[in-house]
């Protein structure tokens, strides 16, 4: 009997623990721009000690509301944080992608894993994010193509 209690209590707390280390807290961010709607999920922020950078990482989501994308040029989109905004984009996988022509779905929907840098210098900590803010980078004229 003490064993099926001991058992049970460290399979409850297995369980708890286990539950606890997996519940993530993220931040949503969202705009319209040229009849797209974008917005960013927001997960995390790590530091790059050999990149000498601070990472933020997150979900991109555009959708045309009238007409279909066919591409997306992600380097038109920056994230300020505590009115600090990023130096640049990245998508979030294990081989270079081009951001100058993301492309869409059959739906006409991008929806990329990515992450914006910032200078290492720069103190961002995760309660940070709830103060970011997504946004056009100047100087970018085309970044929808239909």
């Amino acid at each position: 009997m003490l064993v099926k209690k001991a058992t049970g209590l460290a399979l409850t707390s297995a369980l708890i623990f286990l539950c606890g280390c997996s519940a993530s807290h993220s931040t949503a961010v969202s705009m319209i721009k040229d009849g797209v709607v974008i917005s960013a999920k927001l997960r995390s922020i790590s530091t790059n000690s050999t990149h000498q950078a601070r990472f933020v990482y997150g979900e991109l989501t555009l959708n045309g509301e009238n007409k279909k994308l066919k591409t997306v040029n992600l380097d038109c989109f920056i994230l300020t944080i505590n009115d600090v905004a990023s130096d640049a984009i990245y998508v979030d996988s294990i081989a270079s992608v081009l951001n100058d022509r993301y492309p869409a779905d059959a739906d006409g929907k991008v929806q990329v894993p990515v992450y914006w840098s910032y200078p290492v210098d720069k103190p961002l900590e995760e309660r940070d994010l709830s103060s970011a803010k997504l946004g056009m980078k100047p100087g970018i004229s085309s970044c929808f193509r239909y």
